[in-house]
């Protein structure tokens, strides 16, 4: 039996190990964080709030972030991969275009009910880095994702053959942000999953065939968001 080979390997599985548990640790401070920064705002929550969160102390916190920023960075890209992970998903399996989008729209109407309306603008305003990585899936993820269904739509006769996908996909990005635009809608005065789902519907009507409309007006009588 040769000594050495057997006490490298058991080093490296006890770095395996630790490894593991940093990395599941750093998770479980960062998924405790996101709840309260998409409830509450990123501004108004402090590291104390989500040390006492998690039962830990700040020390504690700190020895696996390196600060708010990084905290805030880490967050939002796991949204955002959790997001995309979702859409694939949901495009692999839905049966046409129309279901794919109300699908995905579902899934964002619950993430809304837990969402902070100041939380885009925040991002934009003081977290420079995050902001540019959700620019950077905006761009290479999001847009792509509604061009594509526009695409399929058109394929399946479902979405009028005359729109531009790529012109459409990004109207319709600009419209999901103007909902978080204060000045534009007020989280005073109105109920931002409420508006999502209204200007949604008034989006995808435009899109339709006369097939399309048929599909579509059945499918929202059916999905939970508008019951």
């Amino acid at each position: 039996m040769d000594i050495s080979n057997s006490h490298n390997e058991q080093e490296e599985n006890a770095k395996k190990t630790i490894s593991e548990e940093f990395k599941a640790i750093k998770q479980h401070i960062v998924e405790g964080a996101q709840e309260l920064f998409w409830t509450y705002g990123l501004r108004s929550v402090t590291m104390d709030d989500i040390a006492n969160k998690l039962a830990m102390s700040k020390k504690t916190v700190y020895q696996y972030i390196q600060d708010k920023a990084e905290l805030v960075y880490l967050c939002a890209e796991h949204q955002l991969e959790n997001e995309f992970c979702n859409k694939q998903e949901v495009s692999q399996y839905a049966e046409n275009a129309i279901a794919e989008v109300l699908k995905i729209m579902e899934y964002n109407r619950k993430f809304f009910l837990n969402f902070h309306p100041s939380l885009i603008l925040d991002l934009q305003r003081s977290y420079p880095k995050a902001w540019k990585m959700f620019l950077r899936h905006k761009e290479e993820k999001i847009i792509k994702g509604i061009q594509e269904n526009m695409e399929r739509g058109i394929k399946e006769g479902l979405y009028r053959a005359d729109i531009e996908p790529e012109v459409i996909a990004r109207m319709r990005m600009a419209q999901v942000e103007a909902i978080f635009n204060p000045q534009i809608f007020s989280p005073k005065s109105h109920n931002i999953g409420e508006v999502q789902f209204q200007v949604f519907r008034h989006f995808l009507y435009g899109l339709v065939t006369l097939e399309g409309h048929q599909v579509l007006t059945e499918a929202i009588a059916q999905i939970e968001f508008n019951k």
